[in-house]
């Protein structure tokens, strides 16, 4: 898929909001930090782009990461009709991955996996004590 082999680059990121050329577009968002985001980032029809506030603030790369993740998918989702919860969110996994290692190293990657995954489990829990 060609979207595949592009490159995603941030052209601004200071914890509030991110800037990303993508796909012959500059792409913004503003960035909110919330409790209890259940899929650790998430994007509405509205400019924000939601972060868990349990991704850690330091260093950066983790939640600039999560930001590109879902600035990619809404992207995705507008412009070709890609399902955020389906091939919207695999494309834009795959971008955001080649993005880290292009920035940092493997271990680094499985660090971030591992603290998103932590996060995601955390969050599924507080949601099925919210409900029982």
């Amino acid at each position: 898929m060609r979207l595949l082999q592009l490159n995603p680059k941030i052209e601004a990121y200071n914890g509030k909001s991110i800037s990303v050329s993508f796909d012959g577009e500059i792409l913004r968002n503003s960035i909110k930090i919330v409790p209890h985001e259940v899929w650790v980032g998430s994007w509405t029809k509205s400019p924000n782009l939601l972060i868990d506030d349990d991704i850690p603030e330091k260093p950066k790369k983790w939640r600039q990461s999560v930001a590109l993740h879902e600035i990619l998918e809404k992207y995705l989702d507008g412009r070709y009709g890609l399902s955020g919860t389906i091939e919207g969110h695999f494309i834009a996994e795959e971008l955001e991955r080649k993005w880290f290692l292009q920035h940092h190293s493997e271990k680094e990657y499985d660090e971030y996996q591992r603290i998103v995954e932590v996060t995601h489990r955390v969050e599924l829990g507080f949601l099925e004590k919210k409900k029982g």
